[in-house]
C-alpha cells in the first residue's frame, strides 16, 4: 500500500513510501506514525500540502487529520523598501 509521510514539527509532505504488512495478519497494511495512506492534494505554484487536524495541530496518526493547502511563501522574497 502506497503511503505518505509527514513532518512531525509542520506536517508538510516529505515522501511516498510504501507500508510494511503484518507478520501475523497479512492483509493488514502497518501505517507508521507520521504516515499517512489518504492521496496527496494537487498543489499549484506557492502552495505546500500538510497534513493537520481539525485544531491546526500536527497528528501522530494519519485518522487524526487530513490533508490542507496553504500557501507557501517561503521561495519569495519579501521585504519592504521604504
Amino acid at each position: 500500500m502506497k503511503i505518505n509521510h509527514f513532518s512531525p514539527q509542520t506536517g508538510e509532505w516529505l515522501a511516498t513510501g510504501a507500508s510494511d504488512y503484518s507478520s501475523l495478519e497479512p492483509d493488514v497494511a502497518l501505517i507508521p506514525a507520521y504516515a499517512t495512506p489518504a492521496d496527496l492534494p494537487v498543489v499549484q505554484s506557492r502552495e505546500v500540502a500538510v497534513f493537520r487536524a481539525a485544531d491546526g495541530a500536527v497528528p501522530e496518526h494519519a485518522a487524526d487529520g487530513e490533508w490542507q493547502v496553504l500557501p507557501d511563501w517561503r521561495s519569495v522574497a519579501l521585504f519592504a523598501t521604504a
